[in-house]
């Protein structure tokens, strides 16, 4: 045997293997990747190197500490979501949380985005092949193969630099302002009740240590809109809910919108003042324009709704007619919404409704919300916010584009125009396949939760009794859009319904078309035969 056979046997050989291990096509790749990454971060979560206690506490009983559940708290902070059985400031100890934060930052920014930024600092020409384009174009990218590395350069950069910067403003916060772990509301059956009250100062108060490491990694969380923290809250932010606290509220906000809106965006606008600056037109790009407002319009529309559910609808079950002063058992009269009660209650509305653009972070119990407003969140969490961000769902864009494609079927148009722009009809075909295929996922999901078991089913949870269709939907799709807000159904699933909420939240961060693409040895083509035109006649 010559060594050129040699040679081309290896070759070959070691393709056959690249092949099995990370696929035939990008989305494959993508596919794989992802999901070795979420199976190792599982299995440091489940070693004993992340935690001592085999045990975990759930609305009043133990259940034992699974495999299953180390692979959902992977698969969701590695997708942004932040749903979580278990408090991790509790659970986990700081190896474990180092793991957590760690998938959290390598999910938001993109795996292989991140990997090719690091890689290009320790290079002496700034070069990237074709084939590391295109990745990095279908995970972060825009929609212009010259300028997806340069975009997620900017982003990266831009996101670490600002994760540090609210690091330290929250990690000022936390220490030196007084801040008390707020009283937590829960319903119980329909009656409202207080579960506990605490009025000593947070742990991090004075702790500047315990501070910096709660505030980078409340930062990190909040801009990669993954929604954990290690507060010892079991109520994500509730004790920063009232008065001054609300600036802490407004620093993830700042770091969740930026995360939210995409790094095309983000780095289209950079250009634009770039441009400005030397005297240069520039103009920005379709995505741009669409993706920036469908966030907005969503965002907007979603509190429109959100505040006329809880302050419009008749009877004493919104957020807006809670009374303020509730009386304890020992006697202990306390403000649950603080000093400003009308105000903070408006401000805990608007809050929870950004937070669905795909943050988590809450600041009060979602039992406390009308129907009408959980179904107003099921949608926005469903919708999602920008591709090449750090959001789930079918995205805003999705939307922006069926929303087009109707009105100008009303008008009588032949094609779909947004801003003066025909979009490809290829588009609009991916766009609603897209919308159907994510609305069956959820539908599908809740359905099979809502009639399996709980996971103590001899000992049934008191929350079991108040589930319904709807209940199961908002944490399902909270689970697709890579939200984190919960309804508690989470906690009391069993082994099998964590297994289909991790589906749900991995289809949410790779996305609709990519997971179901990577099913497919090849990239679909058009084909060559076209066959005789027929029409027919639907509904």
């Amino acid at each position: 045997m010559s060594v050129i056979d040699s040679r081309v046997k290896k070759r070959k050989f070691w393709k056959s293997f690249k092949n099995i291990i990370f696929g035939k096509n990008i989305f494959q790749v993508f596919f794989r990747i992802y999901l070795l990454t979420i199976l190792v971060g599982a299995i440091f979560l489940y070693t004993p190197l992340t935690h001592s206690d085999w045990n975990i506490k759930i609305m009043g009983y133990e259940r034992e500490y699974t495999f299953w559940d180390a692979l959902f708290l992977s698969c969701s902070s590695f997708s942004n979501t932040g749903l979580s059985m278990l408090t991790i400031s509790s659970f986990f100890n700081i190896f474990g949380q180092i793991v957590l934060l760690f998938l959290i930052q390598v999910g938001g920014i993109g795996l292989v985005s991140l990997a090719f930024v690091l890689w290009n600092l320790f290079k002496k020409e700034d070069e990237v092949k074709m084939n590391q384009i295109i990745m990095l174009q279908n995970e972060r990218g825009t929609t212009k193969l010259n300028s997806s590395f340069k975009s997620i350069r900017f982003s990266v950069y831009l996101i670490i630099t600002v994760e540090i910067i609210f690091g330290f403003l929250m990690s000022f916060w936390l220490c030196w302002f007084p801040v008390h772990a707020q009283s937590e509301l829960s319903i119980v059956g329909k009656n409202l009740t207080i579960t506990y009250d605490q009025d000593a100062l947070i742990e991090a108060n004075g702790n500047y240590g315990l501070a910096l490491w709660q505030g980078m990694f409340c930062s990190i969380s909040a801009i990669n809109n993954a929604g954990f923290d290690i507060f010892e809250s079991d109520c994500s932010l509730a004790a920063f809910r009232n008065d001054w606290n609300i600036i802490f509220q407004l620093f993830t906000m700042i770091e969740i919108i930026i995360g939210g809106i995409g790094y095309p965006l983000i780095f289209d606008y950079y250009e634009k003042i770039r441009h400005k600056r030397k005297g240069l037109k520039y103009n920005t790009s379709l995505f741009t324009k669409v993706a920036l407002c469908s966030y907005l319009g969503v965002l907007l529309i979603g509190l429109a709704i959100s505040y006329t559910y809880e302050f419009c609808v008749p009877g004493n079950e919104t957020l807006v007619s809670l009374p303020n002063e509730f009386v304890l058992e020992n006697g202990q009269t306390i403000k649950v919404f603080g000093e400003h009660p009308t105000f903070n209650k408006c401000w805990i509305i608007f809050y929870n409704t950004v937070s669905t653009r795909s943050a988590g972070f809450s600041t009060i119990d979602q039992h406390v919300f009308t129907k009408g407003t959980m179904l107003n969140y099921i949608v926005m969490m469903f919708v999602g916010g920008s591709p090449s961000s750090t959001a789930g769902g079918i995205r805003t864009t999705t939307l922006m584009v069926i929303i087009a494609a109707f009105i100008s079927t009303f008008k009588g148009r032949s094609h779909t125009t947004l801003f003066k722009k025909t979009i490809p009809n290829e588009t609009v075909k991916n766009s609603f396949l897209a919308f159907i295929l994510g609305l069956f996922i959820v539908i599908l999901v809740s359905i099979i939760i809502y009639y399996l078991p709980t996971s103590n089913p001899v000992e049934q949870p008191i929350y079991k009794q108040d589930w319904d269709l709807v209940s199961v939907l908002y944490e399902v799709s909270s689970a697709f859009g890579t939200v984190g807000l919960s309804y508690g159904v989470t906690s009391l699933t069993s082994s099998y319904g964590l297994v289909a909420i991790i589906v749900c939240m991995f289809i949410g961060q790779l996305g609709v078309s990519t997971s179901f693409l990577a099913w497919f040895k090849k990239i679909p083509t058009t084909q060559e035969i076209k066959y005789s035109t027929e029409d027919i006649k639907i509904g």
